[in-house]
């Protein structure tokens, strides 16, 4: 299987889940037009659904990072201070998709401290982990390509605006302004998913300028032609980070 299959398989699953929590929420009444997503995990069904769909898309999001952090090693990783970047990053993204485990078991009716706490932890740790990722394609484009690294940017930007925004209206009234701050938590996650989803390119070898499909791989790191193999700074082919 390749990497770039369990990045969109994620995604798609994450995509899924929500899409049908909140067509049943909303048909049933149980939650707004526009809610905050955690309102579509509470009632049954599509609490079951959120249960096993949001653990998951957090289990699966765990393998993206770290199969994201063995792409940076190999082709953007310069220096040694760019691989303890990777790693660094890479933590952000392990804490972000523990967390998003968390709120998705855990629905803010059955312990609000809790799911608030890890919702906010998702909401800043998988931010970072976009910012330090997109920084490091940036510094070394043989290994991705303007539109997608400008994709991402733009992505990690959207991210970062709704996040403020979010905040910006809760701490001012919850509830008269409770429909935009639900808006800026579905700009969020949409955002997040469009930049995780872009990451195929890169781990299906579409930076090396050959065939799409020939790339990283779950039992093999990487296969064919290694992205800027004419570079300066191009890291050893046979480097095995993991």
């Amino acid at each position: 299987m390749s990497a770039g299959t369990v990045v969109r398989g994620t995604v798609l699953v994450a995509f899924v889940t929500l899409a049908t929590t909140y067509t049943i929420a909303v048909l049933h009444r149980d939650a707004p037009l526009v809610p905050m997503i955690s309102d579509t995990f509470v009632y049954a069904p599509e609490s079951y659904v959120s249960r096993f769909g949001v653990v998951t898309a957090s289990a699966m999001l765990q393998l993206v990072v770290w199969l994201l952090r063995s792409y940076l090693c190999a082709f953007a990783s310069g220096h040694r201070a760019w691989r303890w970047f990777a790693t660094v990053h890479s933590l952000c993204g392990a804490v972000a998709s523990a967390a998003m485990g968390l709120v998705g078991a855990i629905n803010d009716q059955e312990n609000l401290k809790y799911h608030l706490s890890a919702a906010t932890v998702f909401f800043y740790s998988v931010i970072l982990w976009q910012v330090g990722y997109t920084a490091q394609l940036a510094a070394h484009p043989s290994a991705t390509s303007f539109r997608s690294v400008a994709l991402k940017a733009a992505c990690a930007v959207s991210a970062a605006l709704a996040l403020t925004a979010f905040f910006a209206f809760a701490g001012l009234d919850l509830m008269r302004y409770y429909t935009r701050i639900a808006a800026c938590e579905w700009v969020l996650a949409a955002a997040t998913g469009l930049s995780v989803y872009s990451l195929g390119f890169e781990l299906e070898g579409g930076a090396s300028g050959r065939e799409r499909g020939i790339g990283m791989e779950l039992g093999s790191l990487w296969r064919g032609p290694a992205p800027g193999d004419d570079e300066e700074d191009k890291a050893d082919e046979d480097y095995h980070p993991l």
